[in-house]
């Protein structure tokens, strides 16, 4: 197997996983702080426009996780295709 085509398995695979998990674990990291600073900083109720701007921002870490995961998956199928084409004997593209 070719050195570029096995980085490009280990980092597509690599991304593939490790993206979502990092935008999960961000994101939940997020809210558990906002939680915290506003149960902190107010013990009374809190306005539905500040908990919805740090929701948006938690919720744009998930997508940003997605996002790389998926990158990850195109890169991974990409060099997998390649492999088994290069192992059938026919050219590889």
């Amino acid at each position: 197997m070719k050195p570029g085509l096995k980085r490009s398995l280990i980092l597509g695979g690599s991304l593939t996983i490790a993206g979502p998990v990092l935008g999960v674990l961000c994101a939940t990291l997020k809210m558990w702080h906002v939680f915290q600073t506003l149960g902190a900083a107010d013990p009374g109720p809190v306005g539905a426009e500040t908990l919805a701007s740090h929701v948006g921002t938690a919720t744009a870490l998930s997508i940003t996780g997605m996002a790389v995961g998926a990158v990850g998956l195109i890169i991974f199928l990409v060099a997998l295709v390649r492999m088994l084409a290069g192992r059938s004997g026919r050219p590889v593209g």
